[in-house]
């Protein structure tokens, strides 16, 4: 899978990732690691911490994974995560 073509698409790699597939999770990462990063300094303005908040956004994701399967919009779910990740960050 190397893009998702629908939403439904994204339901089932969280789906697969619940199940703890880690070619899934990698699926995951590429897709959206340069967006979540690019979101990430915008807000932040720094290289580095925006690197470090995409990578607890995926470490957080991975580590709830088992809830994924329940998750009824995966992208904004991705976002979500980023935004709170960020919020953590700037306060």
């Amino acid at each position: 899978m190397s893009y998702l073509k629908s939403d439904t698409d994204l339901k089932a790699l969280f789906a697969m990732i619940a199940e703890g597939d880690k070619i899934a999770f990698k699926t995951l990462f590429e897709l959206y690691k340069v967006k979540l990063y690019a979101v990430a300094f915008k807000w932040v303005k720094s290289a580095y911490d925006a690197e470090e908040i995409t990578q607890d956004v995926f470490v957080g994701i991975w580590k709830s994974r088992a809830k994924l399967a329940a998750v009824a919009d995966p992208c904004a779910y991705i976002y979500t995560t980023l935004y709170n990740q960020v919020n953590r960050y700037l306060k």
